[in-house]
C-alpha cells in the first residue's frame, strides 16, 4: 500500500515514474563486417547451421530412430501447441491487416527516402 502512495504522490507532483534508461537499448551484438555473415552475429549463424547438419546425419545414419523421435516431437507440438499457434497466426494476420488498412500507416515507405521501392503495392 505504501508503494502505491508513493507513486500516486509523484504522479499528482508531476514527477517522472519512468525508468530513467530504456531496457535493452544498447545491446552488445557483434556483428560480422565483412564475408557471408556480413550484418549477422556469425556465432548463432553458425551454431544453427550446425544443429541443422547434425539432425540431417543422424537422419541419414539412423533414419528409423530420428523418423519415430522427430515424429513424436512433431505429434506432441500439434497436440499441445496447435491453438497456441492457431491465435499467434491469427494475431499476427490481424497486425498486418491494420498496419496495411490504416490510411497513415499503409503509405509508410520503408527503405532509403529517395529510391524506387523494390515491390510494387500489389505484391
Amino acid at each position: 500500500m505504501h508503494q502505491t502512495n508513493l507513486l500516486a504522490n509523484k504522479i499528482l507532483k508531476g514527477e517522472d515514474t519512468l525508468a530513467k534508461s530504456l531496457p535493452l537499448k544498447n545491446l552488445n551484438i557483434v556483428l560480422s563486417k565483412k564475408g557471408f555473415y556480413k550484418g549477422f552475429n556469425s556465432l548463432v549463424a553458425l551454431a544453427s547451421k550446425l544443429v541443422i547438419t547434425l539432425i540431417v546425419i543422424w537422419g541419414v545414419i539412423d533414419p528409423a530412430a530420428a523418423g519415430k523421435v522427430l515424429g513424436n516431437t512433431k505429434s506432441w507440438s500439434f497436440a499441445h501447441l496447435n491453438y497456441y499457434y492457431t491465435y499467434a497466426m491469427a494475431f499476427f494476420i490481424m497486425v498486418c491487416v491494420t498496419i496495411s488498412a490504416h490510411p497513415k500507416w499503409g503509405k509508410i515507405k520503408l527503405g532509403v527516402a529517395n529510391e524506387k521501392p523494390e515491390f510494387s503495392n500489389f505484391s
